[in-house]
């Protein structure tokens, strides 16, 4: 039940939504997520801490370059509630 409400959390925001959006479909670096959702480094750095501490997302570092991507083992369940969501979803990003 942990891991649900941890999820539910980390979900319950929607850059956040966003963010996890975008991880879906592949691994970004920080100033792309930045770019493409149009936030400040500080304000996508918050959100990561929260989706990283719900173990969402991963992290790793190429250089000076962060890279962030959904972490293994909750890829089939984000990708569940996603698609489950999917129609409200699409008509909020149009």
């Amino acid at each position: 039940m942990n891991e649900l409400v941890k999820m539910a959390k980390a979900l319950a925001d929607p850059t956040r939504v966003r963010i996890v959006s975008a991880l879906l479909e592949r691994e970004l670096c920080v100033c792309e997520l930045c770019d493409s959702l149009g936030v400040t480094q500080s304000t996508l750095s918050t959100h990561l801490q929260v989706i990283r501490k719900a173990g969402l997302v991963s992290a790793r570092k190429d250089g000076k370059w962060m890279y962030y991507d959904i972490h293994a083992d909750g890829r089939a369940a984000l990708e569940t509630v996603f698609q489950a969501f999917g129609e409200s979803l699409r008509s909020e990003a149009a």
